[in-house]
């Protein structure tokens, strides 16, 4: 989410030159190294839009789960009545671009929405953490659009380090490119790390994303190759650049509370709470059978043991201990330095590392932890910050767009 002072005192200078209120206009950005989504793919994936006026501004990414029921991140819903004035109508685009004519006519309103409880906002953690940025929205009227599967409790064995991922939104393209949100993109990524209640995606090189993909999917294939998508996370923050990582929030700790919103109807395939639950079956009339001689008692076979199950360890690497996730270090950190990954840990330069480590710079205000060998510095690849927005709808006119457009690129970026 992109918030600055810049913008309110920018806001109320227009209001006192132009004497009228302005319309909302929001400027977000789509995937760094995706392609364009051809028109009618992922038809579950949808923009967050502000439209007045016969303008439709793009704020952030969601994904239909059900006919009704659309899930985004928690900062974006927070974005609405604070950086898009209370008011605004806001809605589902499903097309392939909001630039494109007759964009309008295919916003679903949305009628009320809802961030998580435990969402606190605040500058986003520099690392996989429990920020709870996660968030539904319900639209006015049921749709016929198929939405996505949420994944399954049964389905998380599939996510493991190095398994293909699918991202998509309505964001930027380019960080140096302000005008470059809009269009759906999609992109194959990989995922890099599994958190309590995130997921860090990608790495430098691969595709990223970037402002205004807030909220949006990340699909994993459970048909393995089929395209049976299962909504595995949303998009919350990542580097300032859109180019070394990104942090989503993990969809399965969330199952229980997104169902709880009542519009994922038991049955319908899509619900992972009541998937367990058979249909009843209807009692079979007895077919009658012949009598038969008393058959030989059988012999008694004694039960066979079952060994205990071993519990799963609990990571016990050291600093400087090679690694390939955080979960394999007692610290929860797996840094990398000089093409080698390794166990490490937030450090104070003044007080310095044991175990013979060195601190060394890692990315803006940190230092962590390194063996002797490494080089000066990391390569970079820290978490920073991502951007994108964040309940109720009198339509302002087209200059707080104008003006939004301008202001929302000055801000610490979340996705």
């Amino acid at each position: 989410m992109r918030t600055t002072a810049a913008r309110s005192l920018a806001l109320v200078a227009l209001l006192a030159a132009c004497g009228e209120p302005p319309a909302v206009s929001l400027q977000e950005s789509p995937i760094v190294g995706g392609q364009i989504a051809p028109d009618g793919y992922l038809p579950a994936v949808g923009a967050l839009v502000a439209y007045s006026w016969g303008q439709v501004m793009p704020f952030c990414t969601g994904t239909l789960v059900s006919d009704q029921l659309v899930i985004s991140a928690a900062h974006c819903v927070k974005a609405i009545g604070s950086e898009i004035p209370s008011g605004t109508p806001i809605g589902f685009f499903y097309g392939q671009s909001v630039k494109a004519s007759g964009a309008s006519s295919k916003i679903l309103p949305i009628a009320s929405w809802q961030a998580h409880p435990s969402y606190k906002g605040g500058n986003p953690p520099a690392t996989l953490s429990n920020w709870y940025d996660i968030a539904y929205l319900k639209l006015a009227k049921p749709t016929t659009i198929a939405p996505i599967k949420l994944i399954r409790p049964t389905e998380l064995g599939l996510l493991k380090y190095g398994v293909d991922l699918l991202i998509a939104g309505y964001g930027l393209t380019s960080a140096q490119n302000q005008s470059s949100s809009g269009t759906k993109y999609y992109a194959k990524t990989t995922l890099a790390s599994v958190g309590q209640s995130e997921l860090l995606l990608g790495g430098k090189g691969k595709p990223q994303t970037c402002s205004g993909d807030s909220g949006g999917p990340t699909l994993l294939d459970a048909g393995k190759g089929s395209e049976d998508w299962r909504l595995v996370g949303v998009t919350s923050r990542g580097d300032q650049y859109c180019m070394l990582e990104s942090v989503d929030t993990r969809v399965d700790p969330f199952l229980s509370w997104i169902h709880s919103a009542g519009t994922i109807p038991c049955g319908s395939g899509l619900s992972p709470d009541c998937d367990s639950a058979p249909a009843p079956t209807p009692p079979t009339p007895p077919t009658p059978t012949p009598p038969t001689p008393t058959p030989t008692p059988p012999t008694p076979t004694p039960p066979t043991p079952t060994p205990p199950s071993t519990p799963t360890p609990a990571p016990t690497k050291g600093l400087g201990e090679a690694c390939t996730q955080s979960s394999d270090c007692a610290s929860a950190l797996c840094a990398e330095a000089d093409g080698a990954r390794f166990c490490s840990e937030l450090c104070d330069p003044a007080a310095g590392c044991g175990s013979g480590m060195q601190c060394l710079p890692a990315g803006a205000d940190r230092f962590a932890c390194a063996p002797p060998s490494a080089e000066a510095s990391f390569d970079g690849e820290t978490l920073g910050s991502g951007c994108a927005l964040g309940a109720a709808p009198a339509a302002p006119t087209a200059a707080v767009l104008l003006l939004l457009a301008l202001a929302l690129p000055l801000a610490r970026r979340r996705r």
